[in-house]
């Protein structure tokens, strides 16, 4: 009887080994990064950010009056914000946190059917499609986006109207 018991024990230990698939290698997840066109993806991004973020700046201007000279600095700094975000979300920045994130989450089959999916037709179809997904995406959320930035904006003027009081008292 101990021994058939050992013996079940036994092999779900080794079962239970065996739960634990395989992490990908670097090299499969950076044929699903090639495949998925990853590269190519986050440089089609940058813009339909900075399209959302110009849109916000210059609808926030546009509603405060403010100078052509305040509109020109305003561009300059939208401009630096971009140079900025590219610099960011550089490829050589980011494939090291893909590479981290893809072999601490996924395992190797997983990788394996998402490269499969991603080299059929099916699969880059989703992928040419994803900028425009994300840029439709961003253009949607611009509503919500600007709501909360002008709550934020007159939360923080109460603020510091509530300040300001004070420290005249």
């Amino acid at each position: 009887m101990k021994k058939i018991l050992a013996l079940i024990l036994l092999g779900l230990a080794v079962l239970g080994s065996n739960a634990q698939a395989a992490p990908p290698s670097t090299a499969q997840i950076e044929r699903l990064l090639q495949v998925m066109d990853a590269e190519k993806v986050i440089d089609q991004m940058i813009p339909a950010m900075m399209q959302q973020s110009n849109a916000l700046v210059d609808q926030r201007l546009a509603s405060s009056g403010a100078s052509k000279a305040d509109k020109n600095r305003a561009q300059r700094m939208v401009a630096a914000q971009e140079a900025s975000l590219r610099d960011m979300l550089s490829w050589n920045n980011l494939k090291p946190i893909y590479l981290r994130v893809y072999t601490d989450t996924m395992t190797a089959d997983e990788v394996l059917a998402m490269t499969r999916f991603y080299e059929s037709p099916e699969g880059r179809s989703v992928m040419q499609k994803m900028p425009q997904l994300l840029q439709r995406t961003m253009q949607e959320m611009q509503p919500l986006a600007q709501s909360a930035m002008e709550k934020m904006m007159a939360d923080m003027e109460a603020e510091m109207a509530k300040g300001g009081k004070k420290a005249q008292e």
